[in-house]
Order: structure tokens, then C-alpha cells, then sequence
């Protein structure tokens, strides 16, 4: 009942807007719209529904990251380094050897 008397009121508004006065029966109420481009009620459900999206985004950003922390913490996911590493050859074998061997020197030094 309650959307009715909104609609009542849009039509009552709506014969105001248009005719610059008052109306003399409800006859002439009802040949107007329900719909009023004046209608708050159309910017809350514009926010609400916006909200609800960015709200959805958000839990679903969250619930991506803490699926893929997990599959990572637990060594679920080591499959896709297929797509980031290849077979390095004995040079480079080299370097990193060489390298950690300094990273470690380092780290002793500063303990």
C-alpha cells in the first residue's frame, strides 16, 4: 500500500509541474505518470545497488587474495612456475652460487 501512496504523490506533483496549479479532481490526478524525475527514492536505489557492486568487488578482491595466500603458503600452486622459469645453464648456475655465497658472507657479518 505504502509504493501506492508514492505513486499517488507523484501523480499529485507531476499535475503541479506540469500545469502550474493545483488540481481540481482526482480525475485529472490520475491521467498523470506514477514516475517522477523528483523521486529521492530513485537516487537511494541508485546508491544502494552501486554500493552492493563496489561491497561485492571488494569481498571478492579479499576472498581472491586469501585463496591464493593459501594455495601459495601451502604449496599448492608451485605448478604455475612453469610459466615463469626455464632450465638455467651452468653460468648462471655460477652466478647465483657466487652470489649466495657473498649474500651469506653478509648476513653472518651483520649478526
Amino acid at each position: 500500500q505504502c509504493y501506492k501512496y508514492h505513486a499517488a504523490e507523484h501523480k499529485f506533483l507531476n499535475y503541479i509541474d506540469k500545469y502550474k496549479k493545483e488540481p481540481e479532481t482526482c480525475e485529472d490526478v490520475m491521467k498523470m505518470s506514477s514516475y517522477s524525475y523528483r523521486c529521492g527514492s530513485t537516487i537511494l536505489v541508485v546508491i544502494m545497488t552501486l554500493l552492493t557492486t563496489l561491497i561485492l568487488k571488494i569481498l571478492w578482491i579479499a576472498f581472491s587474495i586469501f585463496i591464493t595466500l593459501y594455495l601459495w603458503a601451502y604449496n599448492k600452486c608451485d605448478f604455475l612456475q612453469k610459466f615463469v622459469i626455464l632450465e638455467p645453464s651452468y653460468s648462471k648456475v655460477e652466478v647465483a652460487f657466487i652470489g649466495g655465497k657473498e649474500y651469506l658472507k653478509t648476513k653472518q657479518n651483520i649478526s
